[in-house]
């Protein structure tokens, strides 16, 4: 749970309230864009000065596209071997890193490097930026925290048929303003099954694409 400094020489939460916040939330952040449909206040007895003790909670909507922070860590590597590289992608994922990617650029000296990029939450990037030390032996890594505005998206599972036989196969339903913007399968369900049956990725692509519901589609 992610904590912040205040000028106020005095607590602003007990234990119980900050436990009670650790185990129920499922996220702690900043407070999101909605439309406030109810708001509730409760008021403290104690007098702090030019300081109220305010409590307010507040029931709205979140929009399609809702506002979240990320941050994002960056390194060059000039020094590094392809097979290091891929071998840290893996293990970024594996330890919860949202995003990895590689984007290749010219640095000091007119030496090509690779820009080894990773999307994380505020509440795990520390443990990613030791792991990318370990790992490459770099020197240093650039962390700056950004907003990103995600659309509302739902996973849900479908049945289909490949080659006659019947799957289930994970879908993720992307909407912005009440209209799908985007359907895909999960690619670890597409890949099992070409495994399964031995035959090429985007046969299998193609066969549970044409069998999508038609109203994800419109």
């Amino acid at each position: 749970m992610p904590v912040s400094d205040s000028a106020l020489s005095m607590e602003l939460t007990t234990p119980t309230g900050a436990a009670l916040l650790a185990n129920l939330a499922r996220v702690v952040t900043l407070f999101p864009a909605m439309t406030p449909l109810r708001t509730g206040y409760g008021a403290g007895a104690g007098d702090h000065g030019s300081s109220c003790r305010i409590l307010r909670v507040v029931e709205g909507e979140i929009d399609d596209l809702t506002e979240e922070r990320i941050v994002l860590l960056e390194t060059n590597l000039d020094d590094v071997d392809g097979e290091t590289i891929g071998y840290t992608r893996e293990r970024l994922f594996s330890a919860g890193a949202v995003d990895v990617f590689i984007t290749s650029a010219q640095g000091k000296k007119n030496r090509p490097v690779n820009v080894l990029s990773v999307i994380t939450t505020r509440e795990d990037y520390l443990p990613l930026v030791r792991l990318l030390m370990d790992e490459t032996g770099t020197l240093g890594v650039r962390i700056r925290e950004e907003p990103r505005l995600v659309a509302d998206r739902v996973n849900e599972k479908i049945r289909v048929l490949v080659r006659n036989q019947p799957f289930t196969v994970r879908i993720k339903i992307s909407r912005s303003l009440g209209k799908v913007i985007a359907v895909k399968p999960e690619y670890e369900d597409l890949k099992q099954i070409a495994r399964e049956l031995g035959i090429p990725l985007r046969h299998v692509a193609r066969e549970v694409y044409q069998q999508l519901p038609f109203e994800y589609m419109r």
